[in-house]
C-alpha cells in the first residue's frame, strides 16, 4: 500500500472514501447533508492539504 500527500487532485477520490462515512454520521460530527464542498472545506481545515 502507497500513502501519500493528499492534493487537491486527489479529491475525487478522497470523497469516495469520506462521503459514505460522513453521511453515515457515526464518526465526523459534520450534518449528514453537507454538501461536497462544505466536506472539501472542513477535510481542509483538517488538513490543509487540499488547495
Amino acid at each position: 500500500m502507497q500513502i501519500r500527500e493528499a492534493t487537491g487532485a486527489g479529491w475525487p477520490g478522497i470523497l469516495a472514501i469520506m462521503e459514505p462515512v460522513v453521511r453515515a454520521g457515526e464518526t465526523y460530527t459534520w450534518d449528514r447533508d453537507s454538501s461536497k464542498e462544505s466536506l472539501r472545506v472542513g477535510l481542509h481545515v483538517m488538513y490543509r492539504k487540499l488547495d
